[in-house]
């Protein structure tokens, strides 16, 4: 699949752990003073900040693709089009669907009913961006238009 990269914005990141390239990472709490620190993310639907652009050993400074489109690696066959998280391995996925659940709360009131509005916090899943190609597999390199 595509090997392009025409991002807009990349930031740099120290690794806390190994990243691999492709992958989905998220920021956690400083290992350097002053440094953004960045891990692969590990569980499905995390809040992500970019995609690694290369690989990166534990404590070694390396780039993300931030804003822009990107290769990504697909843990699954996923549609041209796709709204896609990352799994639990860093890698691409398409996104589940955002659910909300009907009759669970009775609106007693007539001025609250069907305002159909949520505010407030994260979604349960954190959805990186859109999927420029198709991946037929696990494995496969797909690139991937981030808008966060």
């Amino acid at each position: 699949m595509s090997q392009q990269s025409r991002t807009v914005l990349d930031i740099s990141v120290v690794a806390s752990g190994a990243i691999a390239y492709g992958r989905c990472v998220g920021l956690v709490a400083p290992t350097v003073s002053g440094a953004l620190t960045g891990a692969q993310a590990t569980v499905a639907g995390q809040k992500v900040i970019g995609v690694a652009r290369r690989d990166a050993a534990s404590g070694a400074f390396t780039e993300l693709a931030v804003l822009g489109a990107t290769p990504c690696e697909a843990g699954g066959a996923i549609p041209v089009g796709s709204r896609v998280q990352c799994d639990a391995t860093g890698r691409v996925i398409v996104a589940t669907a955002l659910t909300v659940a009907t009759g669970a709360t009775a609106v007693t009131s007539a001025a609250a009913n069907g305002a159909g509005s949520i505010a407030g916090g994260d979604p349960p899943v954190f959805v990186i961006g859109t999927a420029l190609q198709a991946a037929s597999a696990a494995g496969d390199f797909i690139e991937v238009l981030i808008v966060p």
